[in-house]
């Protein structure tokens, strides 16, 4: 990706304005949440290259869903804390990499294939990285003033990941959904003291039993909803995919607003058209990836 972003000028796409007269698109790809919510239908190309691979992703898509399952072999349940630590270190070891640099066009660390973090986090399990965030990250989109009755008196703000909470989950895994709680502490910095874990269906605070796991459970929540909901659905299916669609329907080549707006919705198309062969299906992706059914995601 960072190659052909770096080689984005000698594409020819973006060395013209599009010309294409104002219009509706030749087909498109229909995301069906089963009746729950309004269909979203993303604008795709009518090449034979995109037909033919909608075509074979259908084909796959069919027979992952008839193979697999959501039944978890009891034999891969991790049953104790040291069986989770040995997985996270077979993971670890998976995107292992021997050598001392990385290759180019690559931002990996030289031991890994993973990218490197741009404001990394040196111990994320800590309170204080927490705080960091909630306040500073991805948290602020569910930043909000404490009226909770589970967390009255512990702090004037909480990060509200409790949505999720209401959604069943697959065998073998714990339901998500959690709430922080902040407080001013010294020198004005927050400081994160209780969450509200709702699969454990009790409030857990620093030094109590369960506080590891209970930050563990909220930064999940966290995670899940802001990439399912905010990012994905929101960002890119609903938003940039309207953006895109709309300036290309309506407006004509020479139109300011539409030139304006082919800069930042260029290849939009493409990638939401990727995305929802790749994440939307059931056992697609972002089933697999995640712990719920695939009607629930769904909803």
């Amino acid at each position: 990706s960072r190659k052909r972003f770096k080689e984005l000028s000698e594409r020819a796409g973006s060395q013209s304005v599009d010309q294409t007269p104002p219009g509706r698109a030749p087909r498109y790809f229909d995301l069906d949440f089963g009746g729950k919510s309004p269909m979203i239908h993303l604008p795709v190309n009518d090449s034979l290259k995109k037909k033919i691979r909608d075509s074979f992703a259908g084909i796959m898509s069919e027979a992952m869903s008839s193979k697999l399952s959501d039944e978890c072999p009891q034999a891969v349940v991790l049953q104790k804390k040291e069986y989770r630590a040995a997985a996270v270190m077979l993971c670890q070891q998976a995107f292992h990499r021997e050598g001392e640099k990385p290759p180019p066009n690559s931002a990996a660390r030289p031991d890994s294939y993973l990218p490197k973090a741009k404001s990394p986090f040196k111990d994320v399990t800590a309170d204080g990285a927490q705080a960091g965030i909630a306040f500073c990250g991805m948290g602020q989109l569910f930043l909000r003033t404490n009226d909770s009755p589970q967390l009255s008196g512990l702090g004037e703000v909480i990060c509200d990941c409790s949505a999720v909470s209401g959604f069943p989950v697959r065998q073998a895994f714990e339901r998500l959904g959690a709430v922080a709680s902040f407080r001013r502490g010294q020198g004005d910095a927050w400081e994160l003291t209780a969450i509200d874990w709702r699969h454990g269906d009790k409030v857990v605070k620093p030094g109590e039993p369960g506080w590891e796991h209970a930050k563990f459970a909220w930064r999940c929540s966290l995670i899940t909803h802001m990439t399912v909901v905010h990012h994905l659905v929101w960002t890119h299916w609903i938003v940039a995919n309207a953006l895109a669609s709309s300036s290309r329907e309506t407006l004509g080549p020479d139109h300011p607003v539409r030139r304006l707006l082919q800069i930042v919705t260029y290849n939009t198309y493409s990638i939401n058209h990727n995305s929802a062969l790749s994440l939307f299906p059931e056992a697609g992706m972002l089933h697999r990836m995640s712990c719920f059914h695939y009607e629930q995601l769904q909803g």
